[in-house]
């Protein structure tokens, strides 16, 4: 081996060395990674007084971070939405009523913390019989539609009247509904027939599901299939109210379109116009292309004070405009 190999060999370790020191002979350290990543929302908001007790607690970003990591004291367990942009706490039991709880999201660009309160819903309700004949009213316009993404708005929109929710029964664990709508005074609007919702588990009270079931509802005086409809809610411990309501299933835009010409649009136009939101019409069970998935949650309903919803079959029909309809004074046209 020559000199030139041996005082290359030799010199090696010192300049590697050197490499690893700054001007002042002290070892610096590598430069941090730049994160370009925040955290754009979280559910529960924060600070809030409100949250669902089966909510899961979600910090939503900016963009995907591998080292996202929730940390809290609440058993459950993190999730990863697909994309990447959803980090998720699935509490393994629901959240206790009315108490205060604490999160912590340790990502790339340092740490966020999340403290927020439930609200009183999943109080014990020691006598569901307080629910028997209690109408509550549904603001669709209030709702959060998730599913079509961006038309919120348009789908509240159209009913202009809230929707009854009316308890019919309570049978062990099993609770009846069925479903009307307002009139323009307030009450019930008895010229529109009522629609039954499928039974409703009620074997975790005050929470409630409906489904899912194939169903058909039948709104002003039109058959509107829905597959796969579920809802589902929770009932305040008096009975005032119920929230953290979501809707879900699948509707036939070409029922859309007949119970509502006033939109302008046949079912091929509704799905042209909810693409432009980014909404897709998928396969229906014939094969045609106009099947749309509606998803709605924080659905809330007040009770109607005094209001008991009256099962009415006939639409379009006269002489029970102000009172409950009597099958002497109340016919169809």
């Amino acid at each position: 081996m020559n000199r030139l190999t041996i005082l290359t060999f030799a010199t090696l370790p010192l300049f590697t060395a050197c490499a690893d020191k700054d001007a002042g002979g002290k070892e610096s350290a590598a430069p941090p990674a730049s994160c370009d990543v925040t955290v754009k929302s979280t559910t529960p908001a924060a600070g809030s007084p409100s949250a669902y007790y089966l909510d899961p607690i979600d910090f939503v970003l900016t963009g995907p971070d591998a080292t996202a990591t929730i940390t809290t004291d609440i058993p459950g367990s993190q999730v990863v939405s697909a994309d990447g942009l959803t980090v998720s706490w699935v509490p393994t039991s629901p959240l206790d009523p009315a108490t205060s709880y604490s999160a912590s999201l340790t990502y790339c660009a340092g740490t966020h913390d999340l403290s927020f309160t439930t609200s009183e819903l999943g109080g014990a309700m020691t006598d569901t019989s307080v629910l028997l004949d209690k109408t509550y009213v549904l603001d669709l316009g209030t709702a959060n539609i998730i599913e079509p993404p961006g038309v919120g708005a348009v789908l509240g929109g159209l009913v202009e009247n809230g929707i009854l929710i009316g308890v019919m029964g309570i049978d062990g664990s099993n609770i009846s509904m069925s479903g009307g709508l307002e009139s323009d005074a307030g009450g019930q609007d008895y010229c529109t027939a009522t629609f039954p919702f499928p039974d409703a588990d009620f074997s975790a009270a005050p929470f409630f599901s409906v489904g899912p079931q194939d169903t058909v509802l039948s709104f002003a005086g039109y058959e509107i299939s829905v597959k796969q409809l579920e809802i589902t809610g929770t009932f305040a411990a008096d009975g005032s109210y119920f929230g953290g309501g979501t809707l879900g299933g699948a509707v036939d835009a070409r029922d859309i379109a007949e119970a509502f010409p006033e939109l302008g649009y046949d079912a091929a136009g509704l799905c042209d116009f909810l693409v432009s939101f980014g909404a897709e019409c998928g396969a229906c069970t014939d094969s045609e292309p106009y099947c749309l998935t509606l998803v709605a949650k924080d659905i809330v309903a007040e009770e109607a004070s005094g209001l008991v919803l009256v099962e009415v079959a006939a639409n379009d029909c006269v002489g029970c405009e102000t009172a409950a309809p009597d099958p002497t004074t109340c016919v169809a046209e």
